[in-house]
């Protein structure tokens, strides 16, 4: 019975934490991560800063919990399939981009916030230079995979280093513009010359 009743509070916290780091993800998507504030994120998620501060050690603990969640969410967006081939993965990657849920709208605003103040706070350029270099090591495992024998490992790592940046800049001029069919030409076509980096020599 005791166990039980304990078992039931450890997955209401788990719930509690979660809904809290949600709502500032949302928050921080919506309104940038230096407007975020304890008493807009108790409003927003319905709690009270005391509640906030039982599960979270600080604000600046509730930001950097918030930014591993929306680190682990758009790996697992990007490289959850399976792929059959360089093109079928390029593609996944693109759709991951242009033709995505609300909710991976707001991780992407969520994370570019965090991308601009990383310039400024160490904290999170170290985070985020970490999950560069994870995605990156991700994509050479992807591609290495996809990619014929012959293809020489340096081509497999030139293609994976470029992925990132290119998301990034395209993903960022899309949420500018909102023109999808646009940037989606242009994803097609760099990715197109990536695939032929891949080819065999």
């Amino acid at each position: 019975m005791t166990a039980n009743l304990s078992d039931k509070r450890l997955r209401k916290g788990e719930q509690t934490r979660a809904h809290i780091l949600r709502s500032a993800i949302e928050l921080i998507a919506g309104q940038g991560l230096k407007s975020l504030s304890t008493a807009k994120l108790a409003s927003a998620s319905g709690v009270s800063k005391s509640t906030i501060f039982h599960h979270f050690p600080s604000s600046d603990d509730v930001l950097v919990s918030a930014l591993h969640l929306i680190v682990d969410e758009m790996k697992r967006a990007m490289l959850s399939g399976s792929y059959q081939h360089v093109e079928h993965f390029m593609q996944a990657l693109g759709e991951s981009l242009f033709d995505t849920p609300e909710s991976s709208m707001t991780l992407f605003r969520a994370f570019l916030s965090y991308s601009h103040e990383s310039l400024f706070n160490p904290a999170y350029h170290a985070l985020l230079a970490s999950f560069a270099d994870e995605l990156e090591q991700a994509f050479y495992d992807q591609l290495s995979r996809l990619v014929p024998d012959s293809v020489k490992p340096e081509a497999v790592r030139a293609a994976s280093s470029l992925l990132l940046p290119l998301m990034d800049g395209m993903g960022l001029h899309y949420l500018l513009t909102g023109d999808d069919s646009k940037y989606k030409q242009m994803w097609s076509a760099q990715t197109a010359f990536l695939v032929q980096m891949l080819q065999p020599s």
